[in-house]
């Protein structure tokens, strides 16, 4: 597999004839459209190599916004989210003033 043109990850997988499923999770860094290719080789030439290639958007992690009256309070919650790849930001309830951007938040929790 290709991600903008350099080669992102190899692996060998077993086809059975006829319809095959394999996933693959790429990691696109930035956001905008980034080329994705994809080439199958053949252990055995029976056919010409298939080549696909797809456009994917690149979308920066969710961010999410934790206000915590007390200090830790939301250490688990800020733990499962972090788990899963988002951005956390904690803030006790007075920033919430100065907060420019909440627009930027995916999510907010209290």
């Amino acid at each position: 597999m290709s991600i903008d043109g350099q080669v992102a990850s190899e692996q060998d997988v077993q086809l059975s004839q006829g319809q095959n499923r394999v996933t693959i999770s790429p990691t696109v860094t930035g956001e905008g459209f980034h080329p994705i290719g994809v080439r199958v080789i053949p252990t055995r030439d029976t056919e010409p190599a298939i080549t696909s290639a797809s456009v994917r958007g690149g979308k920066p992690k969710p961010r999410v916004l934790i206000i915590e009256e007390r200090e830790r309070e939301g250490a688990s919650i800020q733990d499962t989210l972090k788990k899963t790849q988002m951005s956390v930001d904690i803030r006790p309830p007075e920033a919430l003033g100065t907060l420019p951007r909440l627009n930027d938040y995916a999510a907010s929790c209290s």
